[in-house]
């Protein structure tokens, strides 16, 4: 799968997207050489006029700063989404930082989304969010390998989020208690 948006500032994502309920498999990218790729994931600028929502995306990225797996940078509004999306962000260099499973970096609000995969960094990284400086509710995560926290940067003061010890007890949790419900379509879009 091609990522939407996926380069610098200059070359954002500023409209409305509904998933309704598809999932993205095997998005795939490999730019871990290039220091200056910033801002990778599914989507890799989200400005704050855009929303995206009720989408999945799986896949695998060995990229460079601000990423995630679905968002790269995201100013707008992500609601209803998850993603399984393993993220390799490691160089032995500090200028590999702000990666999550489900976003690299947070201004907007981010609400009813998971992560599931692992992430590898070098700095500021998060099993679900890089770093925050936005609205972050109702979301989860699971503690993985490299990652024992939410969050890499930033606070998250809304209790409603969750980052679980193990995946059984993520797959044992009441979802509907945070109105999360995972894409039953499997349609690549």
């Amino acid at each position: 799968s091609t990522p939407i948006k996926s380069s610098a500032a200059s070359d954002v994502y500023k409209r409305q997207f509904d998933g309704n309920g598809h999932v993205v498999s095997n998005l795939l990218m490999n730019n871990k050489k290039d220091t200056y790729a910033f801002n990778a994931g599914l989507f890799g600028y989200v400005t704050s006029s855009a929303t995206i929502r009720n989408l999945g995306v799986s896949g695998n990225l060995n990229v460079a700063s601000y990423s995630g797996g679905l968002v790269g940078s995201n100013s707008g509004i992500i609601e209803n989404c998850w993603s399984d999306v393993y993220l390799d962000v490691f160089s032995g260099e500090s200028a590999y930082r702000y990666v999550g499973g489900f976003a690299g970096s947070n201004f907007g609000t981010i609400r009813n989304c998971y992560s599931l995969n692992d992430v590898r960094s070098d700095t500021y990284y998060g099993a679900f969010i890089g770093s925050n400086e936005g609205e972050i509710t109702n979301c989860f995560a699971r503690v993985q390998n490299n990652v024992q926290n939410f969050a890499g940067l930033g606070t998250i003061d809304d209790t409603s989020n969750h980052l679980f010890l193990t995946e059984q007890e993520m797959k044992s949790y009441d979802l509907s208690l945070i109105h999360i419900s995972e894409p039953t379509r499997r349609t690549p879009i």
